[in-house]
Order: structure tokens, then sequence, then C-alpha cells
């Protein structure tokens, strides 16, 4: 599945594991989550799973294309997988 590997939660959303252990909420999200570092520092299943909960539970409402505030993040979905 190209660069990235999706990751599903319990409602069906799906999350971006970029190559550069990033996680993205939405194919458009300006934010990326760091999973790399956590994983480096020794974290636990359960202490990485409630961390995804909480990136999860911070997903944007939408992605707002074709709305005047809509700002395009900066790697295009090619990049990332999508």
């Amino acid at each position: 599945m190209s660069e990235a590997r999706r990751l599903v939660d319990s409602q069906g959303r799906v999350l971006r594991d970029l190559r550069m252990s990033k996680i993205r909420t939405c194919l458009f999200s300006v934010t990326e989550h760091d999973l790399r570092s956590r994983l480096r520092n020794g974290c636990s299943d359960d202490e990485i799973a409630a961390w995804l909960q909480d990136v999860v539970w911070q997903k944007e409402p939408g992605h707002r294309i074709g709305e005047p505030e809509f700002v395009p993040p900066p790697r295009s979905m090619s990049c990332i997988g999508g």
C-alpha cells in the first residue's frame, strides 16, 4: 500500500501511518502526530493505544476543501500514500 499503512479505529475512521512515523487523521490535515518518538522511547502497547485514541478524538470535523480558510497540507496525498 504505497508509503502509508492504513490504521482503522473501531468506528471505521482511517488514520495514516506515514513512512516518517507520523499520523494524520485526515489526508488534508496539516497536523501530523509523532508516533516514532513514542516507539523509540519505549512506550507500552497500552500507552500507544491510549495516545492513538487521543489522536482520533482530536480529528478535525471536516477537510474544508472549497472553503476560504482551507489550507492545503505541506505534503500532498500522494506523498503519504493517499
